[in-house]
């Protein structure tokens, strides 16, 4: 009985061994994808048969520009409409910060773009500072207060963003109260935000709901809705550069300026849509492939405690 159970257990451990190392694999091709992706690779083939949907690298940059402003002028709509409404309550509370004017976007030397890696005709490299405002959270002080928390007001925490691995986020575990949002900032549906302390900074998600959000999460405002999801898999390919930095603190912690200074591979509106399909059609694959791996690895334990089963039952060897 103990010579058969010790040859069944090898075998098993083998195929164990042998669904980790895929697992594994399957990883390294999930970050090879999105490498590819972002050096414009995925999208060659698409670039050759829709030259005239190309954008030269000046056309990009008064794209931009011109988003910069659009995003600029709602924010300041939006400012005037919410400093009125603080006005004619009699000033209670703090005053709302009128939103910064977009700076011009910066074109960067021959040199500094030396150092990073050659893009395609129709591509071109810029801050993050260049495409949109990043912004930090705040969290009302003492935590738990209930002067400010269990309202109605969504208010989203790190954990809520690092829960599952889906691109989206509809869903929270805490709440504020109106006297919480002095002590805090509020953020549209639609919202890219990153998580930027701790063990698991670096992650993206796109939120789905009007919320708040802890100083432990920066938000991107301002960006085209339509291309949420190429800057999601950006950043999703950025994590474990992001959690190698090393800035001499206990926890580790990224700042809004280091997410600012950020180089990002820009491209025309419709291959960045093309992009996304092509990293969503390679990563579905893969998810379905892990799917599969993760069920198998369950079936194994389930095997190992069948043979235990069968040998102490006295089947095994019958």
């Amino acid at each position: 009985i103990l010579a058969k159970i010790e040859e069944l257990f090898s075998e098993l451990d083998k195929g164990i061994e042998n669904l980790k190392t895929a697992r594994q694999q399957l990883e390294i091709y999930r970050q090879a994808v999105l490498k590819q992706a972002f050096e414009g690779k995925l999208t060659a083939n698409w670039r050759e048969k829709n030259k005239d949907k190309l954008e030269t690298t000046s056309e990009l940059l008064e794209r931009i520009k011109q988003e910069r402003e659009t995003s600029y002028q709602q924010q300041l709509e939006e400012w005037k409409s919410t400093l009125k409404a603080w006005e004619e309550k009699g000033k209670e509370g703090k005053k709302p910060a009128k939103p910064r004017k977009p700076e011009e976007v910066t074109r960067h030397s021959e040199e500094k773009l030396s150092q990073l890696v050659f893009l395609p005709h129709g591509w071109a490299w810029l801050q993050i500072k260049d495409l949109c405002d990043v912004v930090r959270g705040g969290s009302p002080r003492p935590a738990c207060d209930p002067r400010y928390y269990d309202g109605d007001i969504p208010f989203l925490k790190v954990a809520d963003i690092t829960r599952t691995s889906n691109a989206h986020l509809e869903t929270y575990s805490y709440t504020l109260k109106k006297a919480g949002l002095q002590k805090t900032r509020k953020v549209a549906a639609n919202t890219l935000l990153l998580s930027n302390s701790g063990a698991t900074l670096g992650v993206p998600k796109i939120c789905l709901i009007e919320a708040t959000f802890n100083d432990g999460i920066a938000a991107f405002l301002g960006l085209n809705k339509n291309h949420l999801l190429y800057h999601y898999y950006f950043w999703t390919s950025k994590t474990k550069k992001l959690r190698a930095i090393n800035q001499g603190a206990a926890q580790p912690n990224l700042n809004t300026d280091l997410i600012q200074e950020v180089f990002f591979p820009l491209c025309s509106s419709d291959e960045m849509i093309e992009v996304t399909n092509e990293i969503e059609k390679k990563l579905s694959v893969c998810d379905q492939i892990c799917e599969e791996i993760e069920r198998n690895l369950q079936k194994a334990e389930a095997l190992r405690q069948s043979i235990l089963k069968r040998a102490f039952s006295g089947r095994l060897v019958a």
